[in-house]
């Protein structure tokens, strides 16, 4: 599922998928291993800290 995006459009998925996962757990129970789940993809500590990351700067929109 995760590879299939690239660029924007992986950006735009990933937001999706958190907003959907945010909405059924809420912002502050949600992990970013839930959103890796979601997106069938097991996630090295490097690809965590930059997803954590790209999602703190979409929510802050």
């Amino acid at each position: 599922m995760f590879e299939k995006f690239s660029g924007e459009n992986i950006k735009d998925h990933i937001v999706r998928i958190a907003n959907h996962i945010f909405s059924k757990f809420g912002f502050k129970k949600t992990t970013i291993d839930d959103i890796a789940q979601t997106l069938g993809k097991g996630l090295s500590l490097k690809e965590k800290v930059a997803l954590a990351k790209e999602t703190d700067r979409v929510c802050r929109r």
